[in-house]
């Protein structure tokens, strides 16, 4: 783990949460949130691969589709 400083100055402002949100929220693999049965990383994830998955071409869709 990282240590960290107690008296380290933490931006509180609207923007750093929100820019700093997904990155907390989606881990260094989405193999280990299922694993560790981390819902809201999965959730997350499957909001952004739909999205993803909605804005390509329909060929390569129903490939992608098929093979998830």
């Amino acid at each position: 783990m990282r240590e960290t400083d107690p008296y380290e100055e933490v931006d509180l402002s609207a923007g750093s949460i929100i820019w700093a949100l997904p990155s907390n929220m989606i881990g260094n693999s989405v193999v280990k949130a299922f694993s560790e049965n981390r819902t809201l990383t999965i959730v997350f994830f499957s909001i952004i691969f739909a999205f993803a998955v909605r804005y390509i071409q329909s060929s390569k869709r129903t490939g992608i589709v098929s093979s998830v």
